[in-house]
């Protein structure tokens, strides 16, 4: 396990080689690192070495622009689980592009009263077994249907509820382990 923390692209470049040592590294955790300072080659450049052995993959990034959450979890196919929390996304473009995540079961997304959900991460989901959201609820469930519809082969526990006021970090998958089921909170 990694864990990288509080830190800026510039200060994780000037310890890149430090980084690049870690050649097995199955949990990346990245908590509250400032996404205003990556664009895609800072990203490619601090991260993607880790992507052929991450498995798990949990961040927390306090504002992102959505430009860039893309070519970040494409770093990371291969990934089994992955946590995101964003407080706070900035829409810089319209559509955006994700890479398939084919090996991705168990996601765990929350997002405060600020963020908007990109729907197009939900569209790169395809064989999930678990699934807890935590979003506004001003989000319309609606817009989930079609993750319930691709992924209804492989479904067995969906969570899908309003955002956890004054926490910064995603709760563990709540539905991870537990009886097939869907749960809905408004």
């Amino acid at each position: 396990m990694l864990s990288l923390e509080r830190l800026t692209s510039d200060h994780l470049i000037e310890h890149i080689e430090h980084l690049k040592a870690f050649k097995k590294i199955t949990i990346l955790y990245l908590g509250f690192f400032d996404g205003e300072t990556f664009d895609e080659e800072k990203i490619e450049r601090c991260f993607g070495h880790f992507g052929p052995t991450v498995q798990f993959l949990s961040f927390l990034i306090p504002q992102c622009k959505a430009s860039l959450f893309p070519h970040l979890l494409g770093l990371f196919t291969r990934a089994i689980r992955i946590d995101i929390n964003i407080p706070y996304i900035i829409q810089d473009v319209g559509k955006t592009e994700y890479k398939p995540l084919p090996n991705l079961e168990l996601l765990g997304l929350g997002l405060e009263q600020n963020a908007m959900i990109d729907y197009e991460l939900l569209e790169v989901c395809t064989n999930l077994r678990a699934a807890c959201i935590s979003c506004p609820r001003s989000t319309s469930r609606s817009w989930f249907n079609h993750l319930f519809i691709r992924c209804a082969d492989t479904l067995e526990s969906v969570l899908i509820g309003p955002e956890y006021k004054g926490k910064s970090e995603l709760p563990p998958l709540a539905c991870q382990g537990s009886p097939r089921g869907l749960i809905l909170r408004t």
